[in-house]
């Protein structure tokens, strides 16, 4: 069996970021890029358990980006229900069934995003940086010194002109977009949150995240960096 078929790990947590983020979360390599501890990841969700925040890891047929240390990310729902960041190999997906907990959600997400501080994050809309801000302002912590690295986050967006849709930036490079159940149609991400089909966002997201990175991989270093 490869690495890549590999059974995925499907574990509830709230407190863990926060209480570990001073650990040893990621392993040094022999390039400049360093890869999450996954192994150590899962023991923490493990140990610490609610209901609350879901967190869902998938391993990915997708080979990374030597000497870069890179992050994909991508929110779904209005409001925000889930977020899924690729890093590596790696899909992580935390999200809610509840909106009544969407708090403890967002503070997740700050720890998260605090762990990626030092990452080239990219995104395919300016919508990601908008929820960043927002979550800032709901939670009423926009001018709190500790989330100054949040308000001066800078994530890359790679559309090459305002609405510039995902499909046809991967037709442009000769790419298709990963099947998608819902046609890529965010718009009906909504409806199945609140039908509990969240299988269908997930797998929805999961395809964003892996055609963003065909995007970063065959057009934006090729035009940017290289």
């Amino acid at each position: 069996m490869s690495s890549c078929s590999k059974s995925n790990s499907l574990i509830s947590n709230v407190k863990f970021l926060s209480n570990s983020v001073s650990g040893n979360l990621f392993l040094p390599t022999t390039s400049v890029f360093k890869f999450f501890n996954f192994w150590l990841l899962d023991q923490k969700f493990e140990k610490i358990k609610n209901s609350n925040v879901l967190f869902y890891r998938k391993e990915v047929c997708s080979s990374k980006i030597p000497l870069l240390k890179y992050a994909i990310i991508d929110f779904e729902g209005d409001p925000t229900t889930l977020v899924g960041i690729t890093i590596a190999n790696q899909i992580f997906q935390l999200y809610v069934k509840d909106l009544l907990h969407q708090a403890e959600f967002f503070n997740l997400i700050l720890e998260l995003l605090f762990i990626l501080r030092d990452f080239y994050l990219f995104s395919f809309s300016n919508y990601e940086q908008r929820v960043i801000q927002g979550i800032l302002e709901s939670l009423g912590v926009f001018s709190s010194e500790k989330y100054l690295f949040v308000r001066n986050l800078k994530i890359i967006n790679l559309q090459k002109f305002s609405f510039e849709a995902l499909i046809p930036a991967l037709y442009s490079i000769n790419k298709d977009v990963y099947n998608d159940p819902l046609l890529r149609d965010s718009k009906k991400v909504n409806l199945h949150f609140k039908q509990g089909h969240y299988d269908l966002i997930l797998d929805h997201n999961r395809s964003c995240l892996l055609s963003i990175l065909k995007i970063v991989k065959y057009r934006y270093l090729k035009e940017v960096l290289i």
